[in-house]
């Protein structure tokens, strides 16, 4: 009896599955190998295969995942005409969920059953995934600024994060305003270093300095990293934890192993890395993370194997916001809310 294949799953940027290979290797001849070529997928922008363009091999049960790495329900309807999404099922051939987005009235401005924003180049749909929610809105910051004590950005993108783009366009009179004559010459971001005399100073060299010194906070130019992890926790609206305020990564830990200590735990902690999922909060001690749910053993030297996770984080002053691969050690630990959806009987520790 043959021994069980491992397949390696290639996804594009948005996490499509678009080819696996297996373990084995093909022999071509003359020491040249080739790969294992076991499925091979492309998709139209929302979801359904391209015709003549996929590829399955041989004797082989069909890999399981695709469109946005979600599970394939071939059995209702087809070769990958339905996915399940944990909490709604998907049809990609019409581009729309067959329930109502339990988050709808969140959304006014979309149909309760669209998929992705109707952006789906760029967007994959978060419904039902609210860990996705938490790594998305973590993802906007990065390439911040880090500042110490920075819970709050002033300024992302070139515009105000606490002010509508329409309204700050026209405040500061473009196109036309009443109020033209007041006016940026130009925003001067200044990401000094601490130990400088103007340590994580955001310069704004205005026209009418005077009209903006109320309206801007000049010191607040950066995020911390329990500032970026407060933003993204507060992204899922499904967990049974209330948004944090403004509070320290150890307080966030604090808080995680508090609610998993209760006689019904709204939350769930542990120490073990290869347990940790996306969207989880990754602990080092003084510092907080936001994980991707992306894990890895790496090969060190003299053959150890050492597992890796990836975070999205704010490692220190003069450095952005940053995703990045973390060896795990002891010294990491994580916590995730429990959300509505699951179950009531949640353990408090995955210890």
């Amino acid at each position: 009896m043959l021994a069980q294949q491992h397949r390696t799953v290639a996804t594009d940027h948005l996490g499509n599955v678009r080819a696996t290979v297996s373990d084995m290797l093909l022999p071509r001849g003359s020491g040249v190998f080739d790969a294992d070529l076991r499925t091979l997928t492309d998709y139209y922008p929302f979801g359904m295969t391209m015709p003549e363009r996929s590829y399955e091999a041989a004797g082989i049960n069909g890999h399981r995942y695709g469109y946005n790495g979600k599970e394939n329900d071939n059995e209702v309807k087809g070769e990958g005409n339905q996915q399940d999404y944990g909490f709604r099922i998907y049809d990609p051939r019409v581009a729309r969920f067959l329930s109502v987005d339990p988050l709808a009235p969140d959304y006014p401005w979309y149909t309760p059953y669209q998929f992705a924003g109707n952006t789906p180049i760029q967007a994959i749909d978060l419904d039902g995934l609210e860990p996705e929610a938490v790594v998305a809105k973590a993802s906007e910051y990065i390439g911040t600024p880090y500042e110490f004590g920075g819970k709050k950005p002033a300024m992302k993108g070139g515009y105000p994060v606490w002010m509508p783009k329409a309204s700050y366009l026209a405040f500061i009179g473009y196109p036309s305003s009443a109020m033209s004559s007041v006016r940026i010459d130009r925003v001067k971001w200044s990401f000094l270093s601490f130990g400088s005399s103007a340590a994580n100073e955001c310069k704004l060299e205005l026209t009418d300095v005077a009209n903006f010194q109320a309206l801007f906070n000049t010191k607040d130019c950066g995020i911390d990293c329990s500032g970026l992890a407060r933003l993204a926790f507060n992204a899922d609206k499904l967990k049974k934890i209330p948004n944090m305020g403004v509070i320290s990564a150890n307080a966030m830990k604090s808080l995680l192993d508090e609610k998993a200590r209760g006689d019904e735990p709204t939350a769930v902690v542990g120490n073990d890395m290869s347990l940790v999922q996306e969207g989880d909060l990754v602990f080092s001690p003084n510092h907080v993370m936001i994980a991707t749910g992306q894990t890895r053993n790496s090969i060190r030297k003299g053959g150890e194997s050492v597992l890796e996770f990836e975070v999205i984080h704010a490692p220190q002053t003069g450095r952005e916001v940053i995703r990045e691969w973390k060896r795990a050690t002891d010294k990491h630990s994580w916590g995730r809310p429990v959300r509505n959806e699951e179950a009531k009987n949640t353990a408090g520790s995955s210890e």
